[in-house]
């Protein structure tokens, strides 16, 4: 998962330095290779919550692991954001694009391309903000990995036998 954060901060890096607000083709392209990459974390993420809920009955020693309020609280903060993020993104570009719009059919060049350029630049930019959130919280609170990780795994399955 790290990896595939570390490629998306790369990727909308040189997006950023080599995009422009003329080429359609590039925009597309962006596009695509940035939902790609967004559908393969989403699609880890199952096996990250299925490691908490097994670190989270390792160390309370639960009786049983909570892995329904583990996975609800994981919905609840995900899903909201799935939701709400593509409203604003929408909002924000049908306003600017409104106002590309006037600009057109008044004929101001120079701030019809300034608009595009933002708008391009705010395509870019969006998606590696996120990333570099999301990066930093992985980096400073995910230490669920490696000799850790192999001990939680243990300590669950000798569980899981013993009461089987």
């Amino acid at each position: 998962v790290k990896w595939v954060f570390v490629s998306r901060v790369v990727f909308c890096s040189l997006s950023m330095l080599l995009s422009s607000p003329n080429s359609p083709a590039f925009t597309c392209s962006f596009l695509l290779i940035n939902r790609i990459m967004s559908e393969t974390v989403c699609r880890l993420c199952p096996l990250v919550i299925s490691d908490i809920v097994d670190e989270d009955y390792y160390v309370n020693k639960r009786e049983r692991p909570m892995s329904a309020t583990i996975i609800g609280a994981s919905t609840l903060l995900g899903k909201g954001s799935q939701s709400l993020a593509p409203m604003l993104g929408y909002s924000l570009f049908s306003q600017q694009f409104r106002d590309t719009l006037n600009l057109a059919a008044n004929q101001e060049t120079d701030e019809l391309n300034s608009s595009k350029v933002l708008m391009s630049r705010a395509l870019v930019f969006i998606p590696l903000l996120c990333v570099l959130v999301q990066t930093f919280m992985w980096s400073s609170h995910y230490n669920l990995h490696g000799a850790y990780l192999k001990k939680v795994k243990n300590y669950v399955a000798k569980r899981d036998y013993d009461s089987a």
